[in-house]
């Protein structure tokens, strides 16, 4: 934004211009104006803010002779302090400009100069979000969590901020507060039609699932891996691996119907690999075979009788079901 540019007027002065028995005049009141337009033109912004703020006191001991004075005065100060927030900022001194921005939306409140006000407001959250960025990047976990706090604190609707939240809980394995801010990163990605947030979400929480769903599978605790499963196509149902996981944890189960159906959305969407689709085909086998559907489950199996599944399969084929 370009900086605005203050020029001298000239004033015609009434009245007393001289201090007489100590008292404030219009001319010293002028006089700190103008040294103020001068600071400004020369890029020396608090020195502005400081005359300004001087003939502004000057002019509400003068009463309503100041008056006019004072308004224009009142008038400058707010854009005065926006654009000391932003030469804080492009000089990359992120805290201090944070401290400048919500000074900014004081004296913009103070003289209702609501544009200004607001604009302000908006730039703190993102610069907290920034901080965050950089201490989380510099392993700062407790430092970026404060950060990006603040930041949604300032902005309930700032979709990156949770993102980076999720991230924390992700590496701290805070798994109901990851789920939390991810999920609600998706509904603000959703609503202000951000697809490339939606879609990094999306991926982190299917990923961070997906991996509890498959441990969950290894160490035999079936419950979890279902639970996990399911969330996770909830992020991505076009997940071949979620699907063969909740089939496997229903077959344990013996909830032979629900594995029927997962293993089918596994093989729906698995690429056309024969032997990624052979894990599937033998938990299809295994569901069939229990529900004594023998064209089926002998179908699976011969599907199934690639790489490491061949032989399991072919005992199946052979010795159990004695398919033709």
């Amino acid at each position: 934004m370009k900086r605005f540019t203050l020029f001298v007027m000239a004033v015609l002065i009434t009245g007393f211009t001289v201090i007489i028995n100590g008292q404030p005049t219009l001319e010293a009141a002028v006089e700190e104006y103008n040294k103020g337009v001068m600071s400004n033109n020369a890029d020396s912004l608090e020195a502005a803010i400081e005359h300004f703020e001087k003939s502004l006191a000057i002019c509400e001991e003068l009463g309503e002779e100041g008056e006019d004075r004072k308004v224009q005065t009142e008038m400058l100060l707010p854009n005065l302090h926006y654009n000391l927030a932003m030469k804080l900022f492009r000089e990359e001194k992120i805290e201090e400009a944070i401290a400048q921005f919500k000074k900014t939306v004081e004296v913009a409140t103070k003289y209702n100069d609501m544009d200004v006000a607001q604009k302000a407001s908006r730039v703190v959250p993102q610069l907290h979000y920034q901080l965050g960025n950089d201490k989380f990047g510099k392993d700062d976990i407790d430092g970026a969590l404060a950060e990006f706090n603040t930041a949604v604190e300032l902005d309930s609707t700032y979709a990156k901020a949770y993102y980076n939240l999720a991230r924390i809980y992700r590496k701290t394995e805070n798994t109901e507060l990851f789920q939390k801010n991810i999920d609600k990163t998706i509904a603000l990605a959703l609503a202000q039609n951000d697809s490339r947030t939606l879609k990094a979400a999306k991926t982190v929480g299917r990923d961070y699932f997906l991996i509890k769903a498959n441990n969950a599978r290894t160490e035999k605790k079936y419950g979890e891996a279902i639970s996990y499963g399911q969330i996770t196509v909830n992020y991505d149902e076009t997940s071949a691996t979620a699907h063969y996981i909740l089939a496997a944890a229903y077959n344990a189960q013996s909830k032979w119907d629900d594995a029927i159906a997962s293993a089918n959305e596994a093989l729906k969407y698995e690429k056309d690999d024969p032997a990624k689709k052979a894990k599937v085909y033998y938990e299809l086998g295994i569901a069939y075979a229990a529900k004594s559907d023998k064209e089926n489950a002998c179908a699976s199996y011969k599907n199934a009788a690639i790489g490491p599944f061949q032989q399991a399969a072919e005992y199946q084929i052979k010795q159990v079901l004695k398919c033709e």
